[in-house]
């Protein structure tokens, strides 16, 4: 059980950066940078220039029209995969996170207001002592029976043959 505290623990102290790094993803997703069909033509279709002279709009073969097809159809093809492999890693990175805020609420109240106010919102025990109105000592009892119970949770999940992301 020592072992999964630790991964509990770890899992608590990246809660911050997963929520960021879920952001990003999200981002990404929704704006992906692509480039247009009539750019990649329009790219395509221009003639060597001579002597460092910009090049010139020339006449596109039907061979370079085709190629440019296919490239087309292909990249559309890369972008819908790489889409499709940042929407898996969203919702693995959500579940996991779902997963964690799921322990943190079947928690006594005192042990879930402490593992949010310290893992969730970055909290230092200062802070903590104030507005929870609580002991250092009590504070650092809380957070190991929090520990010590979503290790427990973890412990059934695993042996309920789930996987977890770590």
């Amino acid at each position: 059980m020592e072992n999964l505290s630790a991964k509990v623990l770890a899992l608590l102290k990246g809660y911050i950066e997963d929520k960021k790094r879920l952001a990003l993803l999200w981002r990404e997703w929704g704006n992906p940078v692509t480039i247009s069909a009539h750019e990649m033509l329009e790219a395509m279709s221009f003639s060597k220039g001579t002597d460092g002279v910009k090049p010139s709009a020339g006449h596109i073969s039907d061979k370079t029209y085709q190629i440019a097809t296919q490239y087309r159809e292909m990249a559309i093809q890369r972008n819908q995969k790489e889409r499709q492999e940042l929407l898996d890693q969203i919702e693995r990175l959500e579940q996991k996170l779902r997963r964690i805020e799921f322990c943190v609420s079947q928690l006594q109240p005192e042990q879930a207001a402490v593992i949010r106010g310290i893992y969730f919102d970055g909290k230092g025990q200062g802070a903590l002592i104030d507005e929870l109105h609580l002991s250092g000592s009590t504070i650092q009892r809380y957070r190991d029976k929090a520990l010590y119970a979503m290790a427990g949770m973890y412990t059934l999940l695993q042996d309920a043959g789930i996987a977890l992301e770590w």
